[in-house]
C-alpha cells in the first residue's frame, strides 16, 4: 500500500479529541474508573507495585544493554558499517538527548506496559532520516483506519491553554510497534489483560502496609457492662488507648484498665494468616505475565543452581529475541538500500568471561572467525597478520582462503611420504646381477702372496 500525502486524503479530525478509550474493551478500562479487586488499574499505579516494576525494569535494562549494529548487505554476505551519517543514527543516538541504549529501555517499557511504541522519524530535504524521537506521551498516540484500509496515526496533547491539537502521520512518518494484536493494529497491553491479577496483587501490598501499621499489640476492644453517657469520654479512651497502644512502636506495652474495662483480643484472621502465601503466588502470576524468570525477582522458590542457566536462556529466547526482531523489522524499512540493523546478542548469550573465551575458541577452530574479529569481540586491538583463518582444525594451520589449494597439496604430499618413506640404501655389489661370486677381488691379494711376504 503507498501512501503519499498527493493520494491520500486527510481525515476529518474533530477540534476537541474524544478519548479513544472510552469503550469497552479491556485496554479502554486503564484510563476509567472501574476497578479490580477493589483497586484502580493503570499503568501508573501498576508500576508502583514492587513486582510489576521488577519485572518491567529487568526487561528493559536486560534489552538495553544489547548493542545495535548496522550492516551493508547483498542478500548473501554483510559487511559491519563502522562510520557515516546511518551509522551514528541508527547504531549511537538516534536523537539529541538519547542513546540506542535510553532508545531501547524506552521502547521495552513502553510496549510491556502499553502494548505500544512509537517515534516519530525525521527527515531531511532529501528524504533521508536524521532522527528518531519517542512521542514524549506514548498512550496518545493512536491508530486509526479508513474506508479505504489506509492506515494512519495521530497523536493528541494539549497546549499550555488547555486546548487539545491532533496531529496526523503517515506510516512513513513514524515508527510505530505493537504487540501482537487481534484486529491488526491495536497492540493487547499485558496491564490491560490482566488487571485483575495486578488488582489482587496490589490490594495484597495494600492490606499487609495496613496491617504492618496498625496491627501493634494488644489489638482487640475494650469491654464494659457500663454505659458511657458522655460521647467526650467515650473519644478520650478511645485516644489514650490509641496513643498508647497503637502502632508498631507502642508493641509490647502493658496495658492498664479500670472503671471495669476488661480486654478482648481479636486474633488473626484466616485471610492475615495466609497473606505471604497470596503475596508469593501474586509474583509468580506478574512474573509469568512478563515471562521473567523468578530468580530474576529473588524469589527463593526459582533459585536453583540447576536451573538458573537454562531460565537465563529461556529468558532470553522467549522474551528478549521478540523484542529484538520487532525492533530490526521496523527500523529497517527506514534505512538505505541494502542497509540492516541487527542486535548483537552475543554479550548476554554467552554470559561470563570464561564461558565468552571458551565460545570465541571454538569459532576459531572452526574457521567461522579470524584471529582479529577474535580479538574485536574479545575487547583487544587487531594485529598485522591477523586477518587469517584456521584452516586445519587438527594443528590449527593458518592462512588465508586463497591460500587453501597450497596448503592442502602440501599436506597430501607430506601425508604421502610418510606413507610411502623411500627404501634405505645397500652394498651396490648386492644387488648386481652380473658380478660372479666366485670371481676374486682384484684389490684383494692372494693368499700365497700375503704368506711369502709374511
Amino acid at each position: 500500500m503507498n501512501l503519499s500525502w498527493f493520494s491520500w486524503k486527510k481525515p476529518e479530525m474533530e477540534t476537541k479529541a474524544t478519548n479513544p478509550y472510552a469503550d469497552d474493551s479491556f485496554f479502554g478500562n486503564l484510563f476509567t474508573k472501574n476497578k479490580y479487586a477493589g483497586e484502580t488499574v493503570n499503568y501508573t499505579t501498576a508500576m508502583q507495585h514492587n513486582d510489576v516494576y521488577s519485572c518491567v525494569r529487568i526487561k528493559a535494562e536486560s534489552f538495553g544493554q544489547l548493542p545495535m549494529k548496522l550492516y551493508r548487505t547483498d542478500g548473501v554476505s554483510k559487511i559491519e558499517i563502522f562510520s557515516g551519517r546511518e551509522h551514528q543514527i541508527f547504531t549511537q543516538k538516534p536523537n539529541p538527548y538519547q542513546t540506542w541504549q535510553d532508545f531501547n529501555e524506552q521502547y521495552t517499557t513502553s510496549l510491556e506496559l502499553l502494548g505500544k511504541f512509537s517515534a516519530e522519524v525525521k527527515r531531511n530535504k532529501y528524504g533521508n532520516v536524521y532522527e528518531l524521537v519517542p512521542f514524549k506521551h506514548q498512550a496518545q498516540v493512536d491508530t486509526h483506519m479508513d474506508d479505504d484500509g489506509n492506515v494512519y496515526y495521530t497523536y493528541t496533547t494539549n497546549d499550555h491553554k488547555g486546548k487539545r491539537t491532533t496531529q496526523t502521520y503517515l506510516p512513513t512518518d513514524i515508527l510505530f510497534i505493537r504487540t501482537f494484536t487481534l484486529d491488526g493494529i491495536n497492540g493487547i497491553s499485558t496491564i490491560s489483560q490482566c488487571a485483575l491479577a495486578i488488582g489482587t496483587a496490589i490490594a495484597g501490598e495494600r492490606h499487609a502496609g495496613s496491617l504492618f501499621e496498625n496491627g501493634a499489640m494488644p489489638m482487640g476492644v475494650l469491654q464494659t457492662d457500663d454505659t458511657f453517657d458522655d460521647e467526650a469520654a467515650t473519644q478520650r479512651l478511645r485516644q489514650q488507648w490509641n496513643e498508647m497502644h497503637s502502632g508498631s512502636k507502642n508493641s509490647g506495652k502493658t496495658a492498664i484498665l479500670e472503671g471495669g474495662l476488661t480486654y478482648n483480643p481479636i486474633t488473626m484472621t484466616a485471610v492475615d494468616a495466609q497473606l505471604l502465601e497470596q503475596r508469593k503466588f501474586s509474583r509468580e502470576q506478574i512474573a509469568s505475565m512478563f515471562r521473567v524468570p523468578l530468580h530474576l525477582l529473588q524469589a527463593s522458590t526459582g533459585m536453583k543452581y540447576a536451573n538458573v542457566e537454562q531460565n537465563n536462556i529461556s529468558f532470553f529466547r522467549d522474551a528478549l529475541m521478540p523484542l529484538a526482531q520487532k525492533l530490526e523489522n521496523h527500523i529497517n524499512q527506514f534505512l538505505p538500500k541494502n542497509h540492516i540493523v541487527k542486535m548483537d546478542e552475543k554479550s548476554f548469550v554467552r554470559g561470563d568471561r570464561a564461558a565468552t573465551i571458551a565460545s570465541v575458541e571454538r569459532e576459531i577452530k572452526s574457521g567461522v572467525l579470524s584471529i582479529n574479529e577474535a580479538r574485536s569481540q574479545l575487547g583487544y586491538a587487531v594485529i598485522d597478520g591477523g586477518d587469517v583463518y584456521a584452516i586445519k582444525t587438527n594443528n590449527l594451520t593458518f592462512g588465508k582462503w586463497e591460500d587453501l589449494p597450497d596448503i592442502q597439496a602440501a599436506e597430501l604430499a607430506a601425508a604421502a611420504k610418510k606413507t610411502n618413506p623411500p627404501s634405505t640404501e645397500e652394498d651396490p655389489d648386492d644387488d648386481d646381477p652380473e658380478k660372479d661370486p666366485d670371481e676374486e677381488d682384484p684389490t684383494e691379494k692372494p693368499k700365497k702372496e700375503q704368506s711369502d711376504e709374511a
